[in-house]
């Protein structure tokens, strides 16, 4: 997965996934860290992120990594898994409709969806029905369906090393 990675303040790390996750990580270390230090926790961040199959594994590696700076580093969730998955809906979602020359409100009357709702569901803050997305679906001539994830290559027998 890729992972855009910074520092918020001084020892806390914001992470953005590609998969709409976010992730706030807390250093241990209590004093001031070098423009050049902080560059290599990003780089060593980001290279661990992005070969992790989730990033749960990622997190769980860096807490135990012998690494001094990231060594005992913790995560907080600030998107999890169920907002990501109504945020990634939602980008589909919007997508598809202005794909199809549809404004927010042209889909909104269609399916008798309230405007304010519509574009809340396309924004991943709220929680659709599988009914509601049927009738979104219906009118964006798509169907719902239910897609196996395939990992890459590289993580199919659910190993993950640090390299």
């Amino acid at each position: 997965m890729k992972a855009e990675i910074e520092f918020i303040k001084e020892n806390q790390i914001h992470v953005r996934l590609d998969n709409y996750e976010e992730l706030i990580g807390y250093l241990r270390n209590q004093n001031p860290i070098s423009d050049k230090k902080k560059k290599e926790v990003i780089e060593s961040l980001t290279h661990i992120f992005e070969k992790a199959p989730t990033s749960y594994e990622a997190t769980r590696f860096v807490g135990i990594l012998a690494e001094p700076l990231l060594m005992g580093m913790t995560f907080q969730t600030i998107v999890g898994q169920a907002e990501a998955n109504r945020k990634r809906i939602g980008a589909r979602i919007k997508e598809l409709r202005e794909a199809r020359g549809y404004t927010a409100r042209d889909l909104a009357f269609m399916t008798r969806i309230d405007p304010a709702n519509l574009s809340r569901i396309e924004q991943g803050k709220y929680s659709v029905t599988i009914d509601t997305l049927d009738k979104i679906a219906y009118f964006l001539d798509c169907r719902i369906q239910l897609v196996e994830y395939k990992e890459p290559q590289a993580l199919a027998h659910k190993e993950f090393k640090y390299e």
